[in-house]
C-alpha cells in the first residue's frame, strides 16, 4: 500500500528505547510522489494525549477529508519517525488541506522557521 501525504495510518510505533512497540496512528508528512518512489515515509505521531500544547495540533472527524477519529486526537510535530510502508497495518483517514497545513506550522515552529 502507498501512502499519500496527509493520510493517517494506523503502524507498530517502536518505544524511543527501542525495547518494544506499540499500535500506533500516525499522520504522513512525506509527499505522496517520495511515498511511491521509497519504501519509507516520515511521519508524525497522532496521540489522545493532549499535555504537549505548542507541539501539537488538535484534530477531530472533522479535520479529516476521508475516514472517522474518535476520540479527538492530536498531531505531535514533536515526535516524527521514518518508518516502512510494509508494516502499515491500516489506512483510516485523511487530513484535510487546512488540518495539515497547522501541523506543518506547529513543525515549523518546532525548527525554527518562519513561514
Amino acid at each position: 500500500m502507498t501512502l499519500r501525504q496527509r493520510d493517517i495510518a494506523l503502524v507498530p510505533v517502536p518505544f524511543t528505547d527501542l525495547s518494544a512497540n506499540k499500535r500506533r496512528p500516525v499522520a504522513v508528512l512525506s509527499t505522496t510522489s517520495h511515498n511511491r518512489k521509497s519504501e519509507e515515509v516520515v511521519v508524525a505521531a497522532v496521540a489522545s494525549n493532549t499535555a504537549a500544547p505548542g507541539r501539537t495540533v488538535a484534530i477531530s472527524s472533522s479535520d479529516l477529508a476521508e475516514g472517522t477519529l474518535r476520540p479527538d486526537r492530536v498531531v505531535r510535530a514533536d515526535k516524527l519517525h521514518t518508518l516502512s510502508q510494509r508494516i502499515v497495518v491500516r489506512r483510516y483517514g485523511r487530513l484535510t488541506e487546512s488540518a495539515f497545513q497547522q501541523v506543518l506550522g506547529r513543525l515549523d515552529q518546532l525548527l525554527g522557521r518562519t513561514r
